[in-house]
């Protein structure tokens, strides 16, 4: 028998088909509701679409092994292939754990994406009907509205301009060279406009990558008189 390949889907799931007609299918997930035991092995008969939970566990590699070992019906895990949306392949087990070999080829698990929306009224206008506006853009959305800054510092300006803070759950996997295309694509989805700078946060400790965007002096002035509390987990901060 051929090397068991296991794909890793747009949908962020890890697939593993089963190399004997009739068994079944197997696909690993997170769950970021386990704090615990993340990640969990999900399995198919034939083309039901009726999933059910197998088991969950601490880290990917042992829910991947675990699930290769089912399927190829093979204990100890034999040899596997991993190949990524990217056409990247590797294979396992091995020593370095999954989540690393991925980081360290361009990859890496976004639990969210902070990006920063702007909006621009007549001088004077009430903080109130400004937030008024965020509330309504990420109404029935996944954003969720955080601080809002008017980032002028003219006098002689007619108008304001605001910035509110977006954040947008992610959970999945994303390429990071394609970071900004990536989130610019969520918050289109989400109907939040966005100036086109962001930081996301990740499930684990990655080296940061860095990407070019758009020059946005004003909200990079007020930001860096008035900076916004980071989260507790590892940001890659993008065009910053």
């Amino acid at each position: 028998m051929n090397a068991l390949n296991v794909t890793l889907s747009t949908d962020g799931a890890f697939e593993i088909n089963s190399p004997y007609p009739g068994k079944r299918d197997y696909k690993i997930i997170h769950d970021g509701s386990d704090t615990c035991h993340p990640w969990k092995v999900i399995s198919e008969l034939g083309e039901s679409g009726v999933w059910r939970d197998e088991d969950t566990f601490q880290n990917l590699d042992e829910a991947m092994d675990w699930a290769v070992s089912l399927s190829t019906e093979i204990y100890p895990v034999p040899g596997y292939g991993v190949t990524l949306p990217c056409g990247t392949f590797f294979a396992r087990p091995g020593r370095v754990k999954i989540e690393d070999v991925m980081a360290s080829i361009g990859w890496a698990y976004v639990t969210s994406v902070d990006g920063w929306s702007p909006v621009t009224y007549p001088k004077g206008t009430p903080k109130s009907v400004v937030e008024s506006y965020f509330q309504d853009m990420v109404e029935d959305t996944a954003s969720i509205l955080g601080s809002i800054d008017l980032c002028n510092d003219n006098e002689d300006e007619p108008m304001d301009m605001w910035i509110a803070d977006i954040t947008i759950p992610v959970d999945g996997f994303i390429q990071t060279d394609r970071a900004i295309e990536t989130f610019k694509a969520i918050f289109e989805q989400e109907g939040v406009t966005c100036t086109g700078s962001f930081d996301y946060a990740t499930r684990i400790n990655v080296a940061p990558h860095s990407a070019n965007v758009i020059d946005f002096v004003p909200y990079l002035k007020a930001r860096e008189t008035s900076p916004a509390p980071r989260k507790a987990a590892t940001s890659a901060e993008a065009g910053r």
